[in-house]
């Protein structure tokens, strides 16, 4: 099976090839959400479309990477 990182903001993801494609497919089609608290002001919420050139990368592992990567566990 074909492994992949998928890379949201900050943060990889390891799942297989097709998954990734498919939460990258599902999350460009998506909406942003903002929320901006004003203290003493009304809060204001907000949904608009975001040109998503910039939403993220899918990058495929070998099979020793994602082995050896996992026999390393969490990071101290």
């Amino acid at each position: 099976m074909t492994m992949a990182i998928l890379n949201i903001g900050y943060d990889g993801y390891v799942m297989p090839l097709k998954d990734a494609v498919v939460v990258a497919e599902m999350l460009g089609k998506a909406e942003k959400y903002e929320h901006k608290y004003r203290s003493g002001a009304d809060n204001t919420h907000h949904i608009y479309s975001e040109t998503k050139e910039n939403f993220g990368t899918i990058r495929l592992i070998t099979d020793a990477f994602y082995q050896g990567a996992k026999l390393a566990g969490k990071p101290e």
